[in-house]
């Protein structure tokens, strides 16, 4: 089986056929045609906890702590602002150029706002694991 057919998957449905391309180890690029035509194309990319503390270093894009002030305010990652689950809604204020990283406890919430604001034209990544999965170097206060 070629590489190329291993990091690509397409799955038709009726008249709308979706591509999938992995990038690396943690990025996907979908695209979604619909009747022969692309008509939605949206990138996302899920982050190690060094990758992060990259971010965090360079002060490149705004990471984002999706979970609840309280858990916010016993430990979050240096740099962060919270912006919870229920109200992230307001990430579509931000502007659209800016890469937005994203983490909240496990990491399932995290990545579907990824997914949901990349269709949107947003540059999204998520912390792969969490809170719960991070090891980095920039963690403030206490891990649970």
């Amino acid at each position: 089986m070629a590489l190329s057919s291993i990091l690509e998957y397409t799955k038709y449905d009726q008249n709308v056929k979706i591509c999938f391309h992995w990038q690396g180890f943690f990025g996907v690029l979908i695209k979604i045609y619909e009747k022969g035509k692309m008509c939605m194309k949206y990138q996302l990319e899920m982050i190690s906890s060094e990758m992060l503390d990259g971010y965090v270093e360079r002060r490149e894009g705004i990471i984002i702590d999706l979970r609840t002030p309280e858990e916010y305010n016993i430990s979050h990652i240096r740099g962060a602002v919270n912006v919870p689950y229920d109200e992230a809604e307001k990430l579509g204020l931000y502007p659209k150029g800016q890469k937005l990283i994203l983490y909240c406890d496990r990491g399932g919430a995290s990545l579907s706002v990824a997914k949901d604001l990349a269709r949107k034209g947003f540059r999204t990544y998520s912390l792969n694991g969490g809170m719960l999965g991070y090891k980095g170097r920039n963690l403030i206060g206490q891990k649970r």
